[in-house]
């Protein structure tokens, strides 16, 4: 099972006690693959240096790291377009465009910002962590499933343009330089 997680669930969920940290214990198990991109990694590290210090962005960066090399269950996705699902707020256009481009089966998120999503493959974090947790190992059935849901509001929607009305964009993993922040 593919995920894609927004900054704010990820900060709540560093918390041991917090109850959306069962969303990365699934992670860490490798029961579910974290899908993440360079701007997402970008704002995951300006978020949590800003309220926790540069230490707690270290220590997050070095588990994605180390579980991307034992386990395989972090992907690194690089969105080729802009999708421009979210008009209320397109900094959260980066989940949106990581979460198409891994082919994720949820975007976790406390943001409902993507009303046309919700019911299809938006959840929230407390209802993925009491939920969609407690069936996993999910069967393959469910995954197509959730796949099949997230390809039909993709078609419904308009969220998935014509290959020539996208605006391409370009990521360089390997770029450090930030061009833009975000306003989270």
């Amino acid at each position: 099972m593919i995920l894609c997680i927004d900054t704010n669930t990820v900060v709540q969920a560093l918390a041991e006690h917090h109850p959306f940290h069962p969303i990365l214990d699934a992670w860490v198990a490798g029961h579910v693959t974290w899908a993440v991109s360079t701007p997402i990694l970008l704002e995951y590290e300006e978020v949590l240096t800003r309220l926790s210090g540069p230490a707690r962005w270290r220590k997050l960066a070095r588990l994605m790291d180390l579980a991307e090399i034992t386990s395989s269950n972090l992907l690194r996705v690089t969105p080729a377009f802009r999708f421009h699902v979210v008009a209320g707020d397109p900094d959260d256009n980066i989940f949106t465009d990581c979460a198409i481009t891994a082919n994720a089966e949820f975007l976790i998120t406390e943001g409902w910002r993507f009303p046309a999503a919700r019911e299809c493959w938006l959840q929230a974090p407390i209802d993925f962590a009491t939920g969609v947790y407690s069936s996993i190992p999910y069967s393959s059935k469910n995954h197509l499933r959730a796949s099949r849901k997230l390809s039909e509001w993709l078609l419904n929607s308009g969220a998935y343009m014509h290959w020539i009305s996208a605006m391409p964009v370009w990521y360089s993993p390997l770029c450090t330089t930030r061009v833009e922040y975000s306003k989270t």
